[in-house]
């Protein structure tokens, strides 16, 4: 198994771009290996440059070989370069997964200190090590399956043409099937493949001693070949439900992690996140712990606007966040970029005018993050043939952090107040 013994840690934020030399440690070696990874899932993550690398709006952890890249978020373009600043957007990032039920711990900052941080990728192998442990601790899961064999002993029920096609001549043997009742099932095979390559992703001293002590409690098991259809064919019962957590993160290691198969130790894994897809999450799980009274909130209402003649496909839109406030409905929809001069896009104009005809809206919001909370109000030309009324866009921003430069629990009730209820 590969071990490093050091691991460099560089901190970028969303959009930036990474040069050799930069950080003191991002290497050729470095950029071939996340070039490699990021052909595989079709350019999705960043875009390779000569020399260098340009992130996209995806934040979260790569790391290749001995080096880790933490992308973080952002909601101005001040102080990129200070390291305070980047402690306090990796502490935001890692309280945002909590608060989306993507980083399952009861206290972010704890985690942080008890590793002596090092990075996110450590706090996930942390907690998986700790899932695991648990689990030891109740007694891995057993499960029957099927054995077959060629013995000298009757065990179980002889499969008769297999038994005559290979024992014509061993009249002592018996070829027979039987039930075995062991540790060997998909269950524990997931979280001994996802053992097993953790070695090669961590240095943190805390954390390989724990790994150490797992293997030599964990049973030898055969081999198992990953892929997503393995995860997808996994069903929990009532035995088997403790397993979820672990195999979940276990599923988050192995379908990420790409072995460096040109030999060398450039292994890559990428837990990223989706800035937009985590910035919706947050705004509609805060929503929707602020609604009371009259006030519901949905998320991603489905209308179809266009079906092809004589067949049944049909194109749907769908907004992120519904908000019904007594007989009005609003509807938001989140974007995470910085908007100069409240001038949004004509696309994301274009996008609430829809979205305003087919659920009958009056009021749509376009809600971006910034430093504070502000708000402009545009209407939409309304044209002779049409019908309806006359529809606005309010263009929105709100301050993820709080007066502690900590991320916004009461966000929900400040955007309800100050943006929706006001409309």
């Amino acid at each position: 198994m590969k071990l490093f013994s050091n691991k460099n840690i560089i901190r970028v934020f969303e959009h930036q771009k990474l040069f050799f030399g930069e950080g003191g440690c991002f290497a050729e070696k470095h950029w071939k290996a996340l070039s490699r990874y990021n052909e595989k899932y079709k350019n999705r993550y960043f875009t390779v440059l000569h020399n260098g690398i340009k992130f996209s709006n995806y934040v979260g952890v790569i790391q290749a070989g001995n080096l880790t890249i933490e992308i973080l978020p952002k909601i101005d373009k001040a102080n990129l370069d200070s390291d305070t600043e980047k402690k306090k957007w990796h502490n935001i990032l890692l309280q945002l997964l909590q608060e989306c039920n993507l980083l399952k711990i009861e206290n972010a900052e704890k985690a942080n200190l008890k590793l002596k941080v090092k990075s996110i990728l450590d706090i996930y192998v942390e907690l998986f090590l700790n899932e695991v442990e648990i689990l030891l601790h109740r007694g891995l899961i057993k499960k029957y399956k099927c054995n077959a064999e060629n013995i000298t002993t009757l065990k179980g029920r002889i499969n008769f043409p297999k038994h005559f096609s290979v024992n014509m001549l061993h009249k002592e043997k018996f070829y027979v099937q039987h039930l075995i009742y062991d540790r060997q099932n998909v269950y524990n095979q997931v979280i001994k493949e996802a053992l097993l390559i953790i070695p090669s992703l961590i240095s943190n001293p805390f954390l390989i001693n724990r790994l150490g002590k797992i293997l030599l409690e964990f049973p030898e098991l055969s081999r198992l070949a990953i892929s997503a259809d393995s995860f997808r064919k996994i069903k929990y019962d009532r035995k088997s439900v403790c397993y979820k957590e672990a195999i979940e993160i276990a599923k988050m290691l192995l379908l990420n992690y790409r072995p460096d198969i040109t030999g060398g130790t450039n292994d890559v894994i990428a837990i990223l996140f989706d800035m937009n897809e985590l910035w919706e999450e947050y705004i509609f799980r805060k929503l929707q712990k602020a609604a009371n009274g009259n006030v519901k909130v949905r998320r991603q209402q489905m209308q179809r606007f266009w079906k092809m003649n004589d067949s049944t496909y049909s194109k749907t839109i769908r907004p992120d966040i519904v908000i019904d406030k007594g007989d009005e409905t609003i509807v938001l929809d989140t974007k995470w970029k910085l908007i100069s001069d409240f001038t949004p896009t004509d696309d994301d104009l274009k996008q609430m005018f829809v979205y305003n005809l087919f659920w009958k809206c009056k009021h749509g919001v376009l809600l971006y993050p910034a430093i504070e909370y502000q708000r402009r109000s545009g209407t939409y030309f309304r044209f002779q043939q049409q019908m309806f009324e006359e529809t606005n866009c309010l263009v929105a921003t709100c301050n993820v952090l709080n007066e502690k430069s900590m991320l916004d629990k009461a966000i929900g009730v400040k955007i309800l107040n100050d943006i929706v209820f006001s409309l």
